[in-house]
């Protein structure tokens, strides 16, 4: 049901998959669990975290590039971590950022195609395995791209 706008509270059927849960087996043998959903009304989860054996990161939504990044190391409490990279208040403008920075500089930059083809590959596939419900392996690899760096003013 459309939520706001011209349309506001028209149904129409849904054609695609609006809750999706898998486990990625990386290929350093890190697993990741998703759990992507639109079929809920509102979630107080933490958008990442990355568990580890020696504590584990929150991060914040990713889509707004803002946003506290918390460590809990084992045996301790949640602590708050320094912004060490980006573009501070920048938002959905971070990528377009990097990309003119990385051509000006004539460095790799993030989106490339291999990238993108990589990232669609792991979803379809993720998808299919759902669908099948077998595993499935992603074929493509692609250069995992460098850490951001910190934007100078």
């Amino acid at each position: 049901e459309t939520g706001r706008g011209s349309r506001e509270g028209t149904r129409f059927p849904v054609e695609v998959d609006t809750h999706v849960t898998g486990i990625l087996e990386h290929a350093g043998g890190v697993l990741t669990t998703l759990v992507m959903s639109f079929d809920v009304q509102a979630a107080r989860l933490p958008c990442i975290e990355v568990h580890g054996t020696g504590g584990s990161l929150s991060v914040p939504d990713p889509n707004g590039f803002d946003g506290p990044v918390e460590l809990h190391r084992a045996g301790g409490g949640w602590e708050l971590l320094p912004v060490s990279a980006g573009y501070r208040g920048a938002g959905r403008g971070t990528g377009l950022a990097d990309l003119a920075d990385a051509l000006a500089a004539g460095r790799p930059h993030r989106a490339s195609a291999d990238l993108s083809r990589h990232v669609l590959e792991v979803m379809l596939t993720l998808l299919d395995a759902a669908r099948e419900g077998v595993t499935l392996p992603v074929r493509s690899s692609c250069v995992r791209p460098e850490p951001v760096r910190p934007r100078q003013p």
